[in-house]
C-alpha cells in the first residue's frame, strides 16, 4: 500500500457478502526491522488499532533489535507484548534459538501487557510447541497466573487448552480460518467457552477465494467458518468475538467465566 492505513486496507477485495463495520483491529508488529516510530504506532492507534509489539520466532533478534523493542515498548498506546513463541516449521537446529529467544524477550513483559503467543508445530495440531511454551511460561519469573494471554492462530487440542486455561485462567484464544481445515480441531472448537474465543484475520495470510491477501475486513469471512464449525450465526459469533476483544485489549479484563459452556 502506498499510504498503509485501515481506510486503505477497507478498498482491497472487498467482500459484499460479508461486509463488516470495523471499529477496531489488534496491529502485531513483530520484526524490528519495521518497527514503527513513536508517531507511527500513535497514528494507527488513531485510526482504532491497539498496537502489540514483539518478535516472532521466525525472526531474528539482534542486540540493536532487542533495544529497539525495548524502546517501542514503552510507548503508551502500546498494549501488549507479542507476538513471541515457538516454530517448528523452522529447521530443528533453530529451536534452542527459539527458546532462548522467548527467555530473553519474556524479561519486558509487565502485568498490563496482554501477551500474545505464537507457537506451531509440524503436524495440525500444535500440541508440542504449546505444551513446550506452556512449561517455559510457567517457570518464568516475569509471567504471573493471572497474565492476560492471548494464543494466537491457535491449533491445538482439547487436551493442551485445557491444561492451559487451569494454570492461566486469564488466557483468550484466537482463530483464523485455519482452524477449519481440518476435523482434529472441531472438539475443541465447539466445547470452548464463548467469553475466551477471538477471530483473526491474520491479515496478509489466509485470505478468502480469489483474493491475493486477507485484510482487517475480512473478519465477517473468519467468522462466518468459524460460527458454521461451532453452530452458530456468523453475526453473532462476530458481535462475541468483538466484545472478548475490547473486553482483552481495552478494557484488560480476564473472561466473564471460568468455566466452559459446551454448547458454545
Amino acid at each position: 500500500m502506498t499510504n498503509p492505513s485501515l481506510k486503505e486496507m477497507s478498498n482491497l477485495n472487498p467482500l459484499e457478502s460479508h461486509e463488516v463495520h470495523l471499529v477496531g483491529v489488534v496491529g502485531v508488529f513483530c520484526d524490528p526491522e519495521t518497527y514503527p516510530t513513536q508517531e507511527g504506532i500513535k497514528s494507527w492507534s488513531e485510526q482504532g488499532v491497539v498496537p502489540v509489539v514483539g518478535i516472532h520466532p521466525r525472526k531474528a533478534l539482534t542486540d540493536k533489535g532487542f533495544s529497539k523493542l525495548v524502546e517501542v515498548l514503552q510507548f503508551p498506546e502500546v498494549a501488549g507484548l507479542g507476538e513471541i513463541g515457538l516454530d517448528r516449521t523452522e529447521p530443528a537446529e533453530k529451536w534452542a534459538e527459539q527458546l532462548r529467544k522467548v527467555e530473553q524477550v519474556l524479561t519486558l513483559l509487565q502485568p498490563e501487557h496482554v501477551l500474545v503467543i505464537h507457537c506451531r508445530s509440524l503436524t495440525n495440531l500444535s500440541d508440542e510447541s504449546l505444551l513446550t511454551m506452556f512449561y517455559l511460561l510457567r517457570s518464568h519469573p516475569s509471567v504471573s497466573k493471572e497474565q492476560l494471554i492471548h494464543l494466537h492462530c491457535f491449533t491445538g487440542s482439547l487436551d493442551i487448552l485445557q491444561k492451559w486455561l487451569e494454570v492461566f485462567p486469564n488466557t483468550y484464544v484466537g482463530f483464523t480460518v485455519m482452524i477449519c481445515k481440518s476435523n482434529d480441531y472441531l472438539d475443541m472448537l465447539r466445547k470452548l467457552e464463548s467469553s475466551r474465543l477471538l477471530l483473526e484475520t491474520d491479515a496478509p495470510y489466509f485470505s478468502p477465494p480469489r483474493c491475493k491477501k486477507s485484510n482487517p475486513y475480512m473478519i465477517g469471512w473468519v467468522a462466518s467458518r468459524v460460527a458454521e464449525a461451532r453452530g452458530q450465526s456468523w453475526g453473532d459469533l462476530l458481535k462475541l468475538a468483538s466484545d472478548n476483544a475490547k473486553r482483552l485489549y481495552i478494557e484488560k479484563l480476564p473472561p466473564v467465566s471460568m468455566y466452559g459452556d459446551e454448547s458454545g
